[in-house]
């Protein structure tokens, strides 16, 4: 780990890394070292990371929690931008609920629930960050972000920061506006409902449970690969096309669940691009099917 002399000025409780390796910061386990890594703790040391990348040409992202997303094995050039616990405050005023870009999903579900409102439930299987989760329109079957939005502050492209009504977004599945045209959500604001404690938490243990009957959470993984076509699973098409178990180097096909890619210890970015090229030509070939994928491949 190095320090870099900040090229940009952060505020003192931001850190700013050269070199920095990205693997441990993702779910995956997998990828080369961030040329500079921003942990920012203020709107401002967001702003001035990303002006600096643009004044210079550098190429720069923004990362969550790690959840969905693949690191090249070489690394990533130019500027990362990853929200932690210095960018994770959460506050409650009435029914609703304000969270910053950094707070887990399972965190603002927890504080809803002790605050006795209902809404946020599902929030608590969904493995990320909540800018990733507006960024992503994330949700399970029976709910999405976009079901209990109201607004999210972002810093724009141009670098102003403005709030915007969740009809600007537009939220759909697993897409939103921003995926599109940029901007970095900041804060949301979810408007929630008052609710028993009891019957909120207990629906936020159905929402895991099923969650660990389904899906590989003891072994490092991104979370499900591709995105649902129209009217079916991508899971079940997977399992039907014969994916499951899948293997290329460290990397291989959940047996759980066929839209899964575990990395058993030692696997490469490149395993797993193999293997997605794979699952989808397998899928295409047996239903005619071209799925897309859910898991973003920063550059």
């Amino acid at each position: 780990m190095e320090v870099n002399v900040t090229p940009f000025p952060v505020s003192n409780k931001a850190i700013l890394l050269r070199n920095e390796p990205l693997a441990p910061l993702t779910s995956f386990r997998i990828g080369g070292p961030a040329e500079l890594l921003l942990l920012p703790a203020t709107v401002d040391d967001v702003r001035s990371g990303v002006e600096f990348a643009r004044r210079n040409n550098l190429r720069w992202r923004v990362m969550g929690s790690g959840t969905n997303v693949l690191i090249p094995d070489d690394g990533l050039p130019g500027l990362t931008i990853k929200f932690w616990r210095k960018f994770a405050g959460v506050n409650i005023d009435a029914t609703t609920l304000t969270a910053q870009a950094g707070a887990t999903m399972w965190e603002v579900s927890k504080n809803a629930a002790d605050a006795g409102l209902g809404g946020l439930e599902f929030g608590c299987g969904i493995p990320g960050t909540v800018g990733g989760a507006v960024f992503m329109n994330a949700g399970v079957r029976e709910a999405e972000i976009k079901d209990i939005l109201d607004s999210a502050l972002i810093l724009e492209c141009d670098g102003r920061v403005e709030t915007r009504q969740v009809q600007s977004l537009e939220l759909g599945y697993r897409s939103s506006a921003l995926q599109r045209d940029g901007g970095i959500v900041l804060t949301a604001d979810f408007s929630l409902h008052p609710g028993e404690p009891e019957k909120i938490t207990a629906e936020m243990n159905r929402f895991l449970e099923e969650r660990r009957q389904r899906q590989p959470l003891d072994q490092p993984n991104c979370g499900s690969v591709f995105r649902n076509p129209p009217g079916d699973y991508a899971g079940r098409m997977l399992e039907v096309a014969g994916c499951k178990g899948l293997r290329c180097g460290g990397a291989f096909v959940s047996e759980l669940h066929a839209n899964f890619i575990i990395n058993s210890g030692n696997a490469t970015a490149k395993d797993v691009i193999s293997i997605i090229d794979t699952m989808r030509k397998r899928v295409y070939k047996k239903m005619g099917v071209r799925l897309e994928p859910e898991m973003r491949i920063l550059e």
